[in-house]
């Protein structure tokens, strides 16, 4: 790949596979693999799942990088794939496991999402809260608060339009007011309390 701009290496990867270049694949899987690791941990809470998650991921998005559309962004394509993945093996409360060394994908054993959230008290009960969270609503509030994205790139990652995804964080939070997400996330959860009390 002759650029060094991320974004034009980027679709150089993915012409490449699209043609069948194995080691244009492995640039997407190497730029990518850590922020869907993170965020499918986020999600399962358990780090061989997670693996899996993202292992099954890369093998899909092989399978279909034919079906990859010019101008779509690489990580909001991968993102939908895992999310699509672990909504279908949760409705179906089946996560099978595929060989690891089958994969392109090495898992990075750095500190995990929970060890970090599990820091302190106070962290540890927000992750405790995004827990017992239904799916959906776990994963729009991961994606939003952890992964950082936009309204739109939590829709183009999962599908879901962007009123069904402000929905889905707003009721999110109202589950998770009797934690301290709000005021560690700059989220008015607080304000949105103390205004109810006072109805």
């Amino acid at each position: 790949m002759s650029s060094s701009d991320p974004k034009q290496l980027e679709r150089e990867a993915v012409f490449g596979s699209q043609r069948g270049n194995r080691n244009a694949f492995r640039y997407l899987v190497e730029a990518h693999s850590g922020l869907l690791f993170r965020t499918a941990y986020l999600i399962v809470d358990e780090p061989s799942l997670a693996e899996d998650a993202v292992q099954e991921t890369f093998l899909r998005a092989w399978r279909n990088i034919r079906s990859f559309r010019a101008g779509t962004a690489a990580r909001a394509w991968l993102l939908r794939i895992l999310t699509n993945y672990l909504t279908s093996e949760h409705r179906r409360k089946v996560i099978p496991t595929t060989p690891i060394d089958s994969a392109m994908f090495t898992p990075d054993h750095s500190p995990t999402p929970h060890g970090l959230a599990a820091t302190n008290e106070t962290n540890f009960r927000i992750w405790g809260a995004v827990m017992e969270l239904g799916l959906e609503h776990r994963i729009s509030i991961v994606l939003r608060y952890f992964g950082h994205l936009s309204v739109p790139e939590i829709s183009a990652a999962t599908g879901w339009r962007e009123g069904t995804v402000k929905s889905r964080i707003h009721r999110a939070l109202s589950e998770m007011r009797n934690s301290d997400l709000g005021e560690q996330l700059d989220i008015p959860v607080v304000q949105q309390r103390e205004r109810q009390a006072d109805a």
